[in-house]
């Protein structure tokens, strides 16, 4: 049955790189930082500025809780990848530090402990502690375990690291030690994206999407496996929480973004992209607004119901 909400546009694209728009990063005024071939930019109803990075292609972006910093990872494909590291506000490049033996592929940052991690195409992650305004990199954990590429990641309010990726696993890090707490494999395809609300009720948990063409609900804290959320009929590519974690918003390779609730159900509505496949996804903080990067290079804004 069709949503009483369902196939709603998108505002007008605005065309941002020339290649697929890798990932995507909410800002507070409402604006989008996003990456893509040739680095990283800011957009809003028009592309802002651009940060200009030494890769051939940015695959991940983060910003600090104060949004101060932004940390941008990428490579060569087959050759090497790592991290930059920009000050926000006047796009210096501040340091930077490479390591990976292929591209790296996501990122995410715990500003509390001033760590950024980067997974990368060779399976390994990389942990670094970062300096005051982001002027030194110093690698504080190397974590193998991954049978293919690390494709996303995120921080547990209590430090530990979530990562996933090409082998359809949902890994978890003890940072500190460099031990793997635990290696969850419900997945049957490779998962694309991960999604953090924080803390809800007193337990942390995300939401991973799939090739399988499932969103799954964990509490990776504990190793289990709340609900998954079917319907899809294509691979799901990205993902997206509102703060309060009762919405999650998913893009697939059939050009469709739904709104759907966490705990289960029919999808609360649905927008066609203008762009082909719906690659990355972010949401503002206050819940109200979507950014949606599209495989031709392109991004669109939803206000979301």
């Amino acid at each position: 049955m069709i949503p009483l909400l369902a196939l709603l546009v998108l505002q007008s694209p605005v065309p941002v790189f020339k290649g697929p728009v890798t990932s995507v990063a909410m800002l507070s005024d409402g604006k989008a930082v996003a990456s893509g071939e040739g680095g990283a930019a800011v957009v809003g109803g028009t592309v802002v500025r651009r940060f200009l990075t030494q890769f051939p292609k940015a695959h991940g972006v983060a910003l600090s809780s104060d949004e101060s910093l932004l940390f941008v990872v990428g490579g060569v494909a087959g050759e090497s990848g790592g991290v930059e590291v920009f000050d926000f506000a006047t796009g210096a490049r501040q340091s930077e530090a490479s390591g990976h033996y292929d591209s790296a592929m996501s990122v995410a940052v715990l500003s509390s402990r001033k760590w950024v991690a980067t997974g990368g195409a060779d399976a390994v992650v990389r942990v670094y502690e970062y300096g005051l305004r982001g002027a030194t990199l110093r690698a504080i954990a190397e974590l193998n375990g991954h049978s293919g590429p690390v494709l996303c990641m995120g921080f547990l309010p209590g430090g530990d690291l979530v990562t996933a990726g090409r082998d359809g696993t949902l890994r978890v890090w003890d940072v500190a030690t460099g031990a793997l707490l635990r290696s969850l494999s419900f997945h049957t395809g490779p998962v694309n994206a991960v999604a953090f609300p924080g803390l809800v009720h007193g337990t942390p948990w995300c939401a991973t999407a799939s090739d399988d063409r499932t969103v799954r609900v964990w509490q990776p804290g504990i190793g289990r496996m709340v609900r998954i959320l079917r319907g899809a009929d294509a691979p799901l590519l990205s993902l997206a929480m509102v703060p309060d974690g009762s919405r999650l918003l998913v893009g697939g390779s059939d050009g469709l973004v739904r709104l759907l609730p966490s705990d289960g159900g029919d999808p609360l509505a649905t927008w066609t992209v203008k762009g082909e496949w719906a690659t990355s996804l972010g949401t503002s903080w206050n819940g109200k607004r979507a950014a949606v990067g599209a495989s031709d290079g392109s991004m669109q804004f939803i206000d979301l119901p």
